[in-house]
């Protein structure tokens, strides 16, 4: 805008001055027509400077009470802190450690097996994988053992999803999990290691 054309333009009258400065108290709200079958339009208008204030929509009842947020179970609290601390964890790992190589996945037979076996299985492949120059996510450092099947591979899809490739331990096509898991990386193009 020119310093002409800021000159030019008509000024605001009393009533818009105190249309902006007052702190408006408004009339209640009046119904004036219907829109649709569930929405109605109001107006209610301020008793000191006649500003009109329109709403669309329905109004709460008279004496309505918004209801508070109820409490969050124990339980789900507790799911909710575990799977921001999978995440923060994950997160960790990957930023802390990357730069520039590559991220490998562990996939193998987990059901069915001795929490020690697949723990031992597990980690003696990641200090194998390490040697090698990768960073290694290793399900068993994330996923506790006894955790629900569904869960689990919820958590390690998320594992999957971030890294470059995944490693396939010997017999995973016993397992459904690694399956799935194998299926998936083919599917997001993510490179399949095995021996």
């Amino acid at each position: 805008m020119s310093k002409q054309e800021y000159f030019n333009k008509p000024s605001i009258t009393a009533k818009e001055w105190q249309q902006r400065r007052c702190s408006h108290m408004y009339t209640p709200w009046e119904h004036k027509e219907e829109i649709l079958h569930d929405r109605d339009r109001y107006e209610r208008v301020c008793v000191y400077c006649d500003h009109v204030q329109d709403y669309i929509g329905r109004l709460a009842p008279e004496g309505y009470i918004e209801p508070k947020a109820l409490p969050v179970p124990a339980s789900e609290a507790a799911q909710f802190q575990n799977k921001i601390d999978f995440l923060v964890q994950l997160a960790s790992i990957i930023v802390t450690q990357r730069g520039s190589r590559q991220v490998v996945y562990i996939a193998g037979k987990v059901t069915g097996l001795a929490e020690h076996t697949v723990k031992h299985k597990f980690s003696k492949m990641k200090n194998e994988l390490q040697g090698r120059g990768f960073i290694v996510l290793n399900p068993c450092d994330f996923i506790p053992f006894d955790c629900d099947w569904q869960i689990a591979m919820r958590m390690a899809s998320t594992l999957l999803m971030m890294a470059d490739c995944i490693y396939m331990l010997p017999c995973w096509g016993d397992s459904k999990g690694a399956k799935m898991e194998f299926e998936m990386a083919a599917a997001f193009g993510i490179n399949v290691i095995s021996e």
